[in-house]
């Protein structure tokens, strides 16, 4: 069963994440995804993965997971219009909690972080303003 509890913990740590930035970082976006009860196939994360993503990524419990994150990510973007979740590289895909990037911008940092729910996956996604990490 999803808890409050898990969402409040999740939400204070992304909410934690945008304040250890500098005063450059701004808050742009925040996006979430919750799939329960479904299944994700090897034949279509290359759709949505990279190609690191994917070798990380062969068990469907993963694949939802990470279906999931990509999903809040793209729903975090407030230019998500000609975009498609392979746009967003996770820096980390094996991390429940991480950063992202969109290939088309260096300056758009999004911080996720995931939980299981009963039979599947909430993610929440934050986009921020500032330089990506070399």
């Amino acid at each position: 069963m999803l808890s409050e509890q898990a969402i409040s913990t999740e939400v204070a740590y992304l909410m934690g994440r945008l304040k250890q930035g500098d005063a450059k970082s701004a808050l742009l976006g925040i996006g979430l995804d919750i799939e329960t009860g479904r299944s994700v196939s090897l034949q279509i994360a290359r759709f949505f993965l990279t190609e690191s993503e994917q070798a990380d990524s062969q068990d469907q419990r993963t694949l939802l997971r990470l279906w999931t994150v990509k999903e809040a990510i793209f729903k975090a973007d407030p230019e998500n219009d000609d975009r498609i979740l392979g746009d967003y590289v996770l820096e980390n895909p094996s991390h429940w909690r991480g950063t992202a990037y969109s290939r088309r911008s260096k300056l758009l940092r999004f911080h996720y972080s995931s939980i299981e729910v009963d039979d599947g996956f909430l993610s929440i996604a934050v986009l921020t303003k500032g330089e990506r990490d070399a």
